[in-house]
């Protein structure tokens, strides 16, 4: 760490105390003379003894401003993390030094040649908070690091962990023009591990990509926090565990993509308040349970992939609501009962799925089967609307489940 005074008092006050020892030393030199003189030889033993002593407290004269000592910048570092941290400060963890959050500590104390104390020097109440946001950045991005195992597993390092560079210029972090982080790209990496409540720091991140690695251990709730973010992409990993109820707070997202994991439990109602959400991916996990009739409020979802796990019970009316949707997969779940009819008023819908739910009962509904491809002339040539339900999907060659005469695929 490289660490630098702000107050020129400071200097001037150990450059005086300095030239009072140099002058106590000088002083009790000539004593010792006086004394060598009158006392003959047990003076010499004092002689031997003092003279030692004062070479273990000699100092060479500084040549450079003084700087904190390493016992004090750890101090400082500590303190100064802590306080910035708040809550998510984990004393039990930090005491724990194979933990990636102390290793991280150890890292900023030991090899970090960037970061100054104190933050932000002597400038503007602005740049302070610049560099107090800065630093825990930094901080973070090492634990994640240690987290996922960097050492060990990742199949791209380029320039991680370099002391003496921003996180801005380690491969696949991009920040915006105030140095915090922006984008984090770290898709296909073969990261490791599992995410540490860290991840949650980054909350100017627009751009999250993790897809297709390894990581596993459940969604940290701090994820919640990143409630700038517009892409979502946690996919194609080994993630398990619920969908945390705080994944709520990702408002501007327009994709959340949790797809090919091993989730668990319900979709979470709260979910609902994701206004911005234009495409929800969640397919390919064990998810149970009904369909959140709050998903009804995303009016501007243009996808809803929810096939291939374990939901159960009706396919909600309220999905209704959904005015922007163009294609609803549902294949290959639980659902039973009737279709609703109201699912024929998606106008803009051209990919219905819902194969593979042999609990599906009753007819098509005919406001669905309306929305099949306009046939104009009735022959062979007929121009079919890129806006219609192209794809319709039903297990209407099971007894018993859904009689379907205007599907487009029959199971």
């Amino acid at each position: 760490i490289v660490t630098t005074t702000s107050s020129a008092q400071v200097i001037d006050e150990e450059a005086e105390a300095y030239e009072k020892a140099q002058r106590h030393k000088r002083n009790l030199i000539r004593y010792i003379i006086i004394a060598l003189v009158v006392g003959g030889g047990v003076v010499t033993a004092v002689l031997l003894s003092v003279r030692r002593m004062i070479s273990s407290k000699s100092t060479p004269a500084p040549t450079m401003a003084p700087t904190m000592a390493p016992t004090t910048i750890s101090f400082a570092m500590e303190r100064n993390l802590q306080e910035l941290l708040g809550d998510s400060w984990q004393e039990e963890v930090m005491l724990d030094p194979s933990s990636p959050q102390a290793r991280a500590l150890d890292w900023l104390i030991q090899e970090d040649t960037l970061t100054t104390f104190p933050l932000g020097g002597d400038g503007s109440e602005e740049d302070k908070e610049e560099a107090q946001g800065v630093f825990v950045e930094r901080f973070s991005a090492v634990v994640l690091a240690y987290a996922t195992d960097i050492e060990t597993s990742w199949t791209d390092t380029t320039n991680w962990l370099d002391p003496t560079l921003s996180i801005c210029e380690w491969s696949g972090l991009t920040c915006n023009d105030e140095g915090r982080l922006a984008v984090m790209d770290l898709a296909q990496r073969n990261l490791t591990g599992s995410l540490p409540p860290e991840i949650g720091i980054f909350d100017n991140l627009d751009f999250l990509y993790l897809f297709q690695n390894q990581l596993t251990g459940q969604l940290p709730s701090e994820l919640g926090q990143l409630d700038d973010v517009d892409f979502f992409h946690l996919q194609q990993n080994r993630f398990s565990g619920s969908i945390p109820d705080e994944l709520s707070g990702l408002r501007d997202a327009d994709e959340l993509y949790l797809f090919d994991n091993q989730l668990t439990g319900t979709i979470p109602t709260a979910m609902g308040g994701m206004v911005d959400l234009l495409n929800l991916y969640l397919y390919n996990n064990d998810l149970q349970g009904p369909i959140p009739t709050s998903l009804g409020r995303l009016k501007r979802l243009q996808r809803l992939y929810l096939h291939d796990n374990q939901l159960s019970q009706q396919i909600p009316s309220q999905l209704s609501g959904i005015v922007s949707l163009t294609r609803l997969q549902l294949q290959h779940n639980a659902l039973t009962g009737p279709v609703p009819s109201e699912l024929g008023g998606f106008l803009g819908l051209t990919e219905l799925q819902l194969h593979g739910n042999v609990g599906l009962t009753g007819n098509m509904p005919e406001d669905i089967c309306e929305l099949r491809p306009n046939v104009f002339d009735n022959d062979a040539d007929a121009i079919i609307s890129p806006d219609s339900l192209q794809i319709l999907t039903a297990d209407c060659l099971t007894e018993g489940s859904v009689s379907c005469t205007c599907c487009s695929h029959c199971f």
